[in-house]
Order: C-alpha cells, then structure tokens, then sequence
C-alpha cells in the first residue's frame, strides 16, 4: 500500500516537473527572441503563466547581461526528472 501511494506521488511531481520544464524552455525562448521588443516579451510570458515581476525579472537579467532562466535552474530540473524516473521505475519492479 505504501509503495502504490509513493509510486502515485513520484508520478504527480514528475509531471510537474516536466511541466515546469517546458514553461522554463518556452520562457528562455521568448526571453532571449531577438525579434521581440521587451513589452512582446513581457506579454508573451505573461500569457506563458508567469507573473508579471518574475517577467520583469527573466528580462532584465542577472549581473553577466543574461536574460531568461539560468542553466543551472534548467540542469536541477532535468536532475530531478531523471530521479524520479528512477524512482518511478524502481517501485514498478517491487
């Protein structure tokens, strides 16, 4: 019983993760468009699900000049994907 319950949790945040994956992809996309002016970006990300400030945020950019999301935040989440894919594949074997 509790190896179903944590297989069912394991699940749920692999799907947010990879939720936030994509969001994050799509949202360095839009933030690093060379085409965009900065109130289409904003928009655009806006529309994405991301909050005003936090749009402001990934626009402006960190003390190198680079906008949208970090590598590193991108590697995290693709770290955590991939352990719970681990995870998820070894509470199917049990």
């Amino acid at each position: 019983m509790a190896i179903l319950q944590d297989l069912n949790k394991a699940k749920g945040t692999l799907q947010e993760q990879e939720k936030l994956q994509i969001l994050m992809k799509a949202a360095n996309k839009v933030a690093k468009s060379k085409k965009l002016d900065r109130a289409e970006k904003t928009a655009q990300l806006i529309e994405l699900g991301i909050e005003r400030g936090q749009a402001d945020q990934l626009l402006t950019g960190d003390y190198g000049g680079r906008v949208g999301f970090a590598g590193y935040q991108l590697t995290s989440v693709n770290l955590s994907i991939k352990r719970l894919r681990e995870r998820i594949s070894n509470l199917e074997d049990k």
